[in-house]
């Protein structure tokens, strides 16, 4: 083509005369008129607004599906050759739609140190009775997930039984404590035998003991034949009348509560509680709330500088509020 013509159409370019082609559109409403001295409006802030009348719905904070932190910690103590203590910890978190599952299985055990083979009765108990309850009680939930779970007493019940014979066969003369709490939801089903021990913080920071001690010295304090003072510094102390692996039936001490958001529930062997005071442990569990790792940890550590005389097995479970602002609120210092 001739030069000429591209100079011509470079220069209506150039002048804005020739724009690309687009599909018609809607013309655009004119700008609105500001006001003399008026600022232009700012952006929206990122948080909800408040409601400005009566039938406005306020937003409500978003929920975390529920769930817990677990901290466990152990030692041998400043005394003993070996461990003779077992303890496990074992969480279900499920959500899915509107469905929210929150579940746990707890359990402190502590072999008998004046038997044979209290080690290894203390292993049996404690993996005999969880693969039974999970067998019977969490195996036939999730296959029929729709439906309630199985009752929980009657399995943890039968567990039990199944983790005395265990002891009886696997560790025939030895014997052990069992501490074992099944939490579904809220609902919070503790059975237990011989004097290992079960704490529940509330949110407000007040510490319940939930289980009864299996001692002779603990039947002597009920029967008001001993004071709790004299009972604390007796000989027998730790004398038991009933644990697993004996010949004699057990009768299990059963406790049903509830672990609600914002609580503490605490397991442990006589290691933990026999050197620290209660209020001390609930100083601790307040103090470390939203830590349970760090707050078995410390618990572990004071009983070992209290004098460690016995195995230290510590299970710390701490059920996180259901709204971020609690869990803001319980994170800060208590007064």
């Amino acid at each position: 083509m001739p030069f000429g013509f591209w100079k011509r159409l470079l220069t209506l370019l150039h002048r804005g005369k020739m724009e690309p082609a687009s599909p018609p559109s809607e013309p655009a409403p004119p700008p609105a008129e500001e006001a003399e001295g008026e600022k232009p409006t700012a952006p929206l802030p990122l948080s909800t607004p408040e409601p400005t009348d009566e039938t406005s719905t306020p937003a409500t904070p978003p929920l975390y599906p529920p769930q817990f932190r677990v901290g466990v910690a152990q030692s041998r103590g400043r005394v003993r050759a070996n461990n003779e203590d077992a303890l496990l910890a074992w969480t279900l978190t499920a959500a899915g739609g509107e469905r929210s599952v929150l579940g746990g299985l707890f359990i402190v055990a502590d072999g008998m140190g004046g038997h044979l083979h209290g080690e290894r009765a203390s292993q049996a108990a404690l993996y005999t009775f969880a693969y039974a309850l999970h067998r019977h009680f969490f195996l036939p939930w999730l296959q029929n997930w729709e439906q309630p779970p199985p009752e929980a007493l009657p399995n943890l019940e039968a567990a039990l039984e199944q983790a005395n014979q265990a002891v009886q066969v696997m560790a025939a003369g030895g014997g052990t404590t069992l501490t074992a709490a099944l939490v579904w939801k809220e609902r919070l089903v503790l059975i237990h035998v011989g004097d290992s021990r079960a704490y529940l913080l509330t949110p407000k920071g007040e510490l319940r003991r939930i289980s009864k001690d299996h001692s002779v010295v603990a039947r002597l304090v009920e029967q008001g034949d001993l004071s709790a003072e004299e009972a604390a510094h007796h000989p027998q102390r730790n004398m038991l009348y009933q644990a697993l692996g004996q010949p004699t039936p057990l009768n299990p001490h059963v406790h049903l509560d509830t672990l609600p958001p914002g609580g503490t529930l605490l397991l442990c062997s006589d290691g933990l509680w026999d050197e620290i005071p209660e209020a001390r442990l609930a100083a601790l569990l307040q103090a470390y709330r939203q830590d349970p790792i760090e707050a078995a940890q410390r618990l572990v550590a004071e009983a070992e500088m209290a004098g460690g005389h016995d195995n230290i097995s510590v299970v710390v479970v701490y059920r996180l509020p259901m709204h971020p602002a609690d869990l803001t609120a319980a994170s800060r210092p208590s007064s």
